[in-house]
This record gives C-alpha cells, structure tokens and sequence, in this order.
C-alpha cells in the first residue's frame, strides 16, 4: 500500500493573515488582562479582609478591659458577701451575658443594632453597678426602627459611651447625679446615635481617673475603613449643650451611620443593590 500524503495549502492575501495575527494578540492581550485585574481583584480583597480582621482584634480586646472585668467581678463578689444573692445572681447573669456578646461579635463586621444595644446597656449597667448613685441612663430608640433588622458594626458606640461616664459623669461627687441620654432614630437614609449628658462646664475636656485613647484610635481606624470599604458616609459630631441663657450644661456625640438592613445587599464594592 502506497503511503499517501495528502497536502492542504491555504492561500490567502498578506492581509488576511495579518488580521488573524492582530486578532490573536488582542484575545491575548485582553485575556491575560482580565487574568491580573481578576488577581488583583482578589489580592485587595485578601488585604482589605486582613485588615478588617486586625482591627476587629483591636476593638475586641478594647473591649475586653482587664480593669472593668475585675472592677465587675469585685462589685458583684461585695453583694454576694453581703448575702445580697438576688442582686448578685442579676449583675452576674448580666456580666456573663456582656462577655457572651462581645466574644459572640468579635470577627463580625455587622450585627444587629438590637443586639448592639443590648450589650451596650448591659456595659452601662455594670459601670453603674460599680458607682452606685453616680449617674442615671436612658436610652430612647425610635418605635418604627426595626432594630433586629438594622445592622451596624460592633463595637463603635461602647467608647463614647465609656467617654460620657468616666470623662464626665464620674468627674466629682455631684450633686444631683449624672444623667446619660442615648437616642437612637432613622434619618433619611442614615442611622443616627445620639449621646447626650449633663457635663458641669468646669469639668469639660478633663481627663480624670483612667481614659482609654486607645479605644478610641481603634473606633476612628474602623469607621475610616468603613467609610473606604464601602464608600459611604460614616460622621461622628461633638460638641457643648447650652441653656436658653448661653450657658453650657452639658455635652454631646452624634454618631452617623449608613441604614442597612438585612434585606438590603452590598456587592463587592459596598454599593447598595
């Protein structure tokens, strides 16, 4: 049997082959393009979750204060020597449950604002606790606010809050005690906090007993990388409350925060779909 080869010869004009030549290099081109932008995608995506995740670490260990957790641990021990067992049974419960939530949000970046809340009294109770008759607390949310479907991230209120007690409601022996408001309410498309109390003007800005910087440089680091994250408006507001005559009597912190609910999604860019 005769081996036969069987020759295909292709003619086409210069041009035609050039063509295919451009063509190929560009489907090259654009591909190995979309390969990088993909990666790169993915590289940011893996340094934005890292420092997520380091500073979720931070606030969670902000959180954990080895001086309240002892000073807590000390006032309910002084109720259970003092055989006060309901009172002390109430505060423990309520420390345990304080440290539950706070261990249960640490790596999340949203939980629900009901849940915020919730350990946010929990804290403020506990400090009261400890200064029994120093100050009193109210917290007013807006009827209509579906708090168990809003989300807001952990641990950004709580430092502010720790602020109002200890830089000015634990100043000196007042007379009458302090009062710390907090409201919350919808605005437009923003969450808004409201924190309010009753500062006696000599003692504004005073550092007295123990302030956590700290704290707070780790809040200011998460809302800015919210605010990057997501491309949205995050704003904290501070300043004096002062009576129909001019005069100070009190301070305030507004904290501005996107309304997200659990029924709206963000893509991977943080745009609201």
């Amino acid at each position: 049997m005769l081996n036969q080869f069987i020759i295909i010869s292709l003619h086409g004009s210069w041009p035609f082959w050039l063509i295919v030549l451009i063509s190929g290099s560009l489907i090259v081109y654009f591909v190995t393009r979309r390969a990088k932008r993909t990666r790169k995608l993915i590289e940011d995506e893996v340094q934005l979750r890292q420092r997520q995740t380091a500073m979720e670490w931070k606030a969670f260990q902000s959180q954990m204060d080895p001086h309240f957790i002892f000073n807590s641990l000390n006032a309910i021990q002084h109720f259970i020597l003092s055989t006060s067992t309901e009172e002390a049974s109430l505060h423990l419960a309520r420390f345990s449950r304080l440290m539950r939530l706070t261990i249960d949000h640490c790596g999340q970046e949203w939980i629900s604002l009901e849940d915020d809340l919730d350990a946010l009294e929990l804290y403020i109770q506990l400090e009261q606790l400890r200064f029994e008759g120093k100050f009193h607390y109210q917290i007013d949310i807006e009827p209509e606010l579906e708090t168990h479907q809003v989300k807001v991230p952990p641990f950004i209120v709580q430092p502010y809050v720790h602020d109002a007690i200890w830089k000015h409601l634990l100043v000196n022996d007042r007379e009458p005690a302090g009062i710390l408001k907090i409201s919350v309410a919808s605005q437009y498309e923003e969450l808004v906090i409201r924190l309010e109390d009753n500062v006696e003007p000599e003692w504004m800005g005073q550092n007295i007993y123990r302030y956590r910087p700290a704290a707070k440089d780790v809040t200011h680091d998460r809302l800015n990388f919210l605010r990057e994250r997501y491309d949205t408006s995050i704003q904290v507001d501070t300043g004096q409350l002062f009576k129909m005559d001019g005069a100070c009597n009190g301070a305030y912190t507004v904290i501005r925060l996107p309304l997200f609910y659990n029924s709206v999604k963000m893509n991977k860019l943080g745009k609201y779909e």
